[in-house]
Order: C-alpha cells, then sequence, then structure tokens
C-alpha cells in the first residue's frame, strides 16, 4: 500500500471505489461518475496492462 501511495505500483482495483467515494466526500470532485474515473486512472486503468505507464509523470487534474 506504501508503494501505491508513493506512486511506484498501481492502486489496487478493489480500492478504487472506495478511493471514488472519498473524492466525493472530500469534495474533491462533486460528480461519482468523474471520481471514479479519476480514481481508475490512477489505478492503472481497466485494462490488464494497465493505463499509465509507470514512468509516466503524474499529472494533477484538480480543478480541470
Amino acid at each position: 500500500m506504501r508503494l501505491a501511495l508513493a506512486g511506484h505500483v498501481p492502486i489496487p482495483h478493489p480500492l478504487v471505489n472506495p478511493l471514488a467515494c472519498c473524492l466525493v466526500a472530500c469534495d474533491y470532485t462533486g460528480d461519482m461518475h468523474r471520481a471514479k474515473a479519476l480514481a481508475a486512472v490512477e489505478a492503472g486503468g481497466f485494462g490488464p496492462g494497465g493505463g499509465r505507464r509507470r514512468d509516466a509523470p503524474r499529472v494533477s487534474v484538480h480543478g480541470a
């Protein structure tokens, strides 16, 4: 979990929905669909290989 929080490995997929709920609860985004999309991107995408390269820079989407 520490590696996932540091951005070295993807977030485990079972935690995507609870993470999305937290994003809505803390008013990061007011839309659950957007929160789930953000959480899924941070989790590495939906495909078996993930959506983001491990060495790709993180881009903040807050306020976009």
